[in-house]
C-alpha cells in the first residue's frame, strides 16, 4: 500500500491510498472468481473418481458420468452471463460426440487432450508437453545468444536454462507416470534442447564461426547437458518426497545419455548434414557405446520412446 496525491483538478488535490495490483493477485483473484462460479452453475462432481479443474478461465473436466459431460459442455456452450463467461467453440475440445438423440460417442482414437501446454491422457491421466504450440513460433525469436558479446560460452548458459525450464517433476515423476512415458518426456525435452543448439548455432555460423573447430567443445556440451538435466531432475523428484525418500526419477545417467546423445544426433543429422557431419559421426558413436553397456531390454524400452507420436511436432520446430 502506496500513499499518493490524487490530481482532480488544476487546483484540487486530494491524498489517497493505492494498492498495486500484480500479476500474481490478477491470477489469484481470476481463480476466486471462477471458483464460486463453478461452485454454483456447474454439476457437482465426486473428488474420487472424477476431476474438475481450471487454471484462471481454462476449464477441464474428466468424468465417466455421460450425463454430467453433456450438461457440463452444454453449460459452457451457452455460457454464464452472471459471470461474463462465454466458451470459445473454437477452443472447446472433447473426446466424444453429441448425437442427436442426446446420447454421446466416444471417439476411441483420441487418448490425449491437450490443455494448457500439456497433453493429458484421458485412460491413465498420463502427462505430456504438447509441443504443437510452438508450431507457429520462432525458435529464434526466443534466443538471447545472438546478442551476447561472448555467444560460445554463453550457449552453455543457454542450454543449462532451457534444462531447468523443463525439468518439471509432473513429466519426470516415475510414481505417477509410467517408465514409457517418462522416457517418451525426457527425450522430447532433449530434442527440443537440440533445435534450439542448432539455431544458436546457426546464427554463429552466419557470424563467421566454423562448427568443426569446435566439434569436440560442443560434444562435451551435449554430454554435459545430460547430466546437468539427470542430477537437476532427480533434485526436483525429490522435493516433494520425505528427507529420507529417495528420489522418484529413476532413469540412469547412461539411459539420460544415450536419449540426449541420439536426439541431438537425430536433429542435427536433419538440420544440416554436411555442416554437423564429424559430430553427428562421435554422437552416434557414443550412442553405440552405450548400447553396448545398458543391455537389451533397457534398449528397447528408448527406441520406444524415440519412436513416439510427439517427437514429430519437434521436429519440424521453425529455426
Amino acid at each position: 500500500m502506496y500513499t499518493a496525491i490524487l490530481h482532480l483538478s488544476k487546483n484540487t488535490t486530494v491524498p489517497c491510498s493505492l494498492c498495486i495490483v500484480g500479476e500474481l493477485f490478477k491470477f489469484a483473484h481470476a481463480s476466486f472468481y471462477y471458483d464460486e462460479m463453478v461452485r454454483d452453475y456447474l454439476p457437482r462432481i465426486n473428488p474420487e473418481t472424477e476431476l474438475l479443474i481450471h487454471y484462471v478461465d481454462d476449464f477441464f473436466l474428466m468424468t465417466h458420468d455421460p450425463e454430467k459431460a453433456k450438461t457440463f459442455l452444454e453449460t459452457m456452450n451457452k455460457g454464464i452471463p452472471e459471470y461474463n463467461c462465454f466458451a470459445n467453440a473454437a477452443k472447446t475440445n472433447t473426446n466424444f460426440k453429441v448425437n442427436e438423440d442426446g446420447s454421446l460417442t466416444l471417439d476411441e482414437h483420441k487418448d490425449w487432450m491437450a490443455w494448457c501446454g500439456v497433453l493429458i491422457n484421458t485412460t491413465n491421466l498420463e502427462v505430456r508437453s504438447d509441443y504443437t504450440r510452438y508450431a507457429s513460433k520462432k525458435i529464434r525469436d526466443h534466443l538471447s545468444i545472438i546478442t551476447h558479446p561472448r555467444p560460445l560460452l554463453n550457449l552453455h548458459q543457454l542450454m543449462r536454462r532451457a534444462v531447468v525450464l523443463k525439468c518439471q517433476p509432473i513429466f519426470l515423476d516415475c510414481q505417477v507416470q509410467s517408465e514409457k512415458t517418462v522416457l517418451c518426456n525426457v527425450y522430447q525435452v532433449f530434442l527440443l534442447l537440440a533445435v534450439k543448439t542448432h539455431t544458436a548455432l546457426r546464427t554463429l555460423q552466419l557470424r563467421g564461426l566454423r562448427l568443426r573447430k569446435y566439434t569436440k567443445f560442443l560434444h562435451c556440451l551435449i554430454l554435459q547437458s545430460a547430466r546437468y538435466f539427470h542430477s537437476r531432475a532427480r533434485a526436483k523428484c525429490r522435493e516433494n518426497q520425505s528427507k529420507d525418500a529417495s528420489t522418484s526419477f529413476t532413469v540412469p545417467l547412461e539411459l539420460c545419455t544415450w536419449l540426449c546423445c541420439h536426439a541431438y544426433g537425430r536433429v542435427l543429422q536433419s538440420k544440416d548434414p554436411r555442416g554437423y557431419q564429424l559430430l553427428v559421426k562421435i554422437l552416434s558413436s557414443q550412442t553405440c557405446t552405450l548400447s553396448d553397456t545398458m543391455g537389451l531390454q533397457l534398449m528397447k524400452r528408448c527406441l520406444k520412446a524415440t519412436t513416439a507420436s510427439g517427437c514429430q511436432p519437434i521436429m519440424r520446430l521453425k529455426c
